[in-house]
């Protein structure tokens, strides 16, 4: 037999206190909430009704649920935490024993650049694409291509900033500027101190 409970001036059977319980926690304003709180209420015989934003082929403008499938439906809406909202299943998957043939039918493009060369140190480690790469892809230019047609290479990474800019033929002490002066004031007949 189900545990009554005093809730708001009313007894309740336990079953009911909760779901009464979740729904109030529902209406707590959240940054971007799952449905839109105003167009739930409860009727009469124990029921939620949500009203719908247009109405439904058939006609209908609102939705009326008993608390407990309402509540179904709702979780099911709500995205696990830490986890991505778009999931790939299928032949999409990443996963998928089928992925080479699918990729088998992307046409190739014909004039890609051949893929940058490796660290200064001479190795590749999986999973890191280069830098050159990186920048091909979101500029959509290789830096790594001569204008006399060739390919470069990156010869050596300097660390040090005098060094940088003695091999770029920078002075290695910055410039020295006068400091700011105020700007010439005119005289005015309110600044007239006698």
């Amino acid at each position: 037999m189900p545990v009554a409970r005093l809730a708001a001036g009313i007894l309740m059977r336990s079953s009911e206190w909760l779901i009464s319980k979740l729904l109030q926690n529902l209406r707590v304003p959240t940054r971007y909430p799952a449905f839109a709180h105003q167009r739930l209420a409860w009727i009469a015989d124990s029921q939620i009704a949500y009203r719908l934003k247009r109405p439904w082929p058939d006609g209908r403008t609102e939705l009326v649920l008993p608390p407990v499938t309402f509540l179904r439906r709702l979780c099911g809406i709500i995205p696990p935490p830490r986890r991505h909202l778009v999931r790939y299943a299928g032949v999409f998957g990443p996963a998928s024993q089928a992925r080479a043939k699918l990729r088998a039918l992307v046409p190739a493009r014909g004039s890609e650049p051949p893929p940058a060369a490796a660290t200064p140190s001479g190795s590749t480690r999986a999973g890191r694409v280069p830098w050159a790469e990186l920048l091909r892809r979101v500029f959509a230019t290789d830096v790594l291509t001569c204008p006399c047609g060739g390919r470069r290479s990156v010869v050596a990474v300097v660390m040090d900033s005098a060094m940088a800019r003695a091999a770029l033929g920078l002075p290695c002490t910055p410039a020295t500027f006068a400091p700011a002066r105020d700007p010439p004031q005119a005289e005015l007949w309110f600044d007239d101190t006698s």
